[in-house]
């Protein structure tokens, strides 16, 4: 019985793989339909190899997409309302745009990701690997990044009030016009090579 669990399981995942290849659409009606019935169960995708995919607009609310490889995948406008993103890899994917609150990326490999523009709030990056992404105009207030790897990422105009930023690496991160409070600020220049622009800390800052 536990082996024809795991087997149809497994059948699943590659069915819901398969739909997510060829019609976002009707995977979007699937995953809104599993939130009304299901209530707290989440779509199983974890590990799923997504690379390269064309995942414009995709609702992964509350699917948990662990170890899931989404690397260079167009992901622009989606919903990670809530998902479970822990350990994936995203290197190189597009999320512009996209609802990322209170999703868990702990240990995700976010490095070149497209992040403008995105809505990131209250969102678990512990340890997440940022280098060279794009964060320009992101939100990213009240997101947990804890020793994350920030540097060389663009973070122009970017709001990080109430972010945790202890143990981050920011060196030569470009925070010109970002939104950050006081101790923000200090916690920031502590780290080396970090271009911050005189404005920083004051206009912007309210």
């Amino acid at each position: 019985m536990l082996i024809d669990s795991y087997n149809e399981t497994i059948s699943i995942k590659h069915e819901l793989i398969e739909l997510l290849k060829k019609d976002v659409n009707k995977f979007n009606k699937f995953s809104k339909k599993c939130r009304e019935e299901l209530e707290d169960d989440r779509i199983d995708l974890r590990g799923a190899v997504l690379s390269g995919c064309d995942l414009k607009g995709v609702d992964f609310s509350f699917v948990d997409l662990r170890l899931a490889d989404l690397s260079k995948s167009d992901m622009k406008g989606a919903s990670f309302l809530l998902s479970d993103l822990s350990m994936a890899n995203l290197k190189g994917a597009s999320l512009y745009r996209a609802y990322l609150h209170g999703a868990n990326l702990y240990r995700a490999n976010l490095t070149r990701v497209n992040l403008q523009m995105a809505n990131l709030r209250c969102s678990d990056l512990i340890q997440a690997d940022l280098e060279y992404s794009l964060l320009g105009g992101a939100d990213l207030s009240g997101a947990d990044l804890s020793s994350a790897n920030l540097s060389r990422a663009d973070l122009r105009m970017a709001k990080l009030y109430e972010a945790e930023l202890s143990g981050a690496c920011m060196a030569q991160a470009n925070l010109k016009m970002a939104y950050i409070n006081e101790n923000q600020a200090v916690s920031i220049l502590k780290s080396m090579d970090v271009n911050v622009g005189a404005d920083n800390v004051g206009e912007n800052n309210e």
